[in-house]
């Protein structure tokens, strides 16, 4: 399912459990929460992904729109967890680059020492 989500979304869509941080003594009730439910960035990808007969996946927008396989659409607020859920992933993406730049920043301190 996730394969085909991914390919379909053009790897936009993200599995929530992924984008969420958990202690391992609740990880069985993380994935039950978060492991069949998408995060896609706007409405288009998650009707995509969520219709798809090999997905079939409950998707949220980034937005809070959720999409449903049994055909419901439901909006109107957000949901605080959605926000965070965004939120994690870009401190990971940010995370990811600061670690790379820090990794260059020693490269090029330890050129400067050794000149």
């Amino acid at each position: 399912q996730l394969t085909v989500a991914s390919k379909i979304s053009g790897d936009s869509a993200k599995l929530a459990l992924h984008l969420v941080g958990y202690e391992q003594d609740v990880c069985r009730a993380m994935e039950f929460v978060f492991g069949n439910t998408l995060i896609c960035p706007d409405a288009r990808t998650t009707k995509e992904v969520t219709f798809d007969q090999k997905v079939c996946m409950k998707s949220f927008t980034q937005d809070g729109d959720i999409h449903n396989p049994s055909g419901t659409l439901s909006g109107g607020s957000k949901p605080s967890t959605l926000g965070i859920l965004i939120k994690v992933q870009e401190l990971k993406r940010v995370e990811g680059l600061l670690k790379d730049h820090q990794s260059k920043l020693e490269v090029i301190k330890k050129e400067w020492q050794d000149a």
